[in-house]
């Protein structure tokens, strides 16, 4: 029964062996598969081998060890690379093995391969990012596989709505700002109508009151007493 639930993990996941000191002793063909090594390439190298050089030769990545060398459990998710310098993401556990009498003898890495998982969230919140500071020409345009082409189905779905609604938006500015236009005009030229028309009455008013006057005017001499 054990010997059967270490055989179903292998199948299911990527397996590797490790020394104390991160000696690679083996390999599941799940492992070789995702890092693109032969067993014969990687056997008797160190686990250095698949991590950035620089973090290969840090103080974290020396503690990393010491601390399974301890027999203390880790696992994450961890960038390697594979062979030719491909960049991988896994989900991992390092569990230390131990003898009958506690002591921990080499070390064995169960590892599910997440690299698609992690670029597909890289270039969503990319962008994601361009979305928000108003760029509608954020596509993505490569296919991925599996559930994540739901999601790049969706979020370019989601962009072709968006510059949509902004077009209507932009289309319907457009013709409020014609309309606002027009009745400004409109209310120019009425302006300008009455204050013409109210001049013309004001004009008129004047010259009817000084003919009233001027006949008055007539009305009161031709009614004066003639002289003897």
């Amino acid at each position: 029964d054990h010997s059967g639930q270490i055989s179903a993990i292998g199948k299911a996941q990527a397996v590797i062996e490790f020394t104390l000191e991160g000696e690679i002793t083996n390999a599941n063909e799940n492992f070789l598969a995702v890092t693109g090594y032969s067993l014969d390439e990687i056997v008797g190298r160190n686990h250095s081998m698949f991590v950035d050089p620089d973090y290969a030769q840090s103080a974290d990545y020396r503690a990393f060890w010491e601390k399974l060398a301890r027999g203390e459990y880790e696992s994450g998710e961890y960038k390697r690379f594979g062979k030719d310098g491909a960049m991988v993401w896994i989900q991992a556990s390092y569990n230390p093995i131990f003898d009958p009498d506690g002591n921990p003898t080499r070390v064995v890495k169960y590892a599910t391969d997440i690299t698609q998982r992690k670029q597909a969230t890289e270039v969503l919140s990319a962008g994601l990012k361009k979305l928000a500071d108003g760029d509608l020409k954020s596509r993505i345009e490569n296919k991925w596989t599996g559930e994540f082409e739901e999601v790049r189905t969706a979020f370019n779905g989601t962009v072709d709505r968006l510059t949509e609604i902004v077009g209507q938006l932009r289309d319907t500015s457009g013709a409020l700002k014609t309309a606002t236009g027009e009745i400004l005009a409109g209310a120019n030229d009425l302006s300008e109508r009455t204050t013409k028309q109210a001049a013309t009455v004001e004009e008129t008013s004047a010259t009817d009151r000084k003919s009233t006057r001027l006949n008055s005017s007539h009305t009161d001499i031709s009614r004066m007493p003639s002289s003897a």
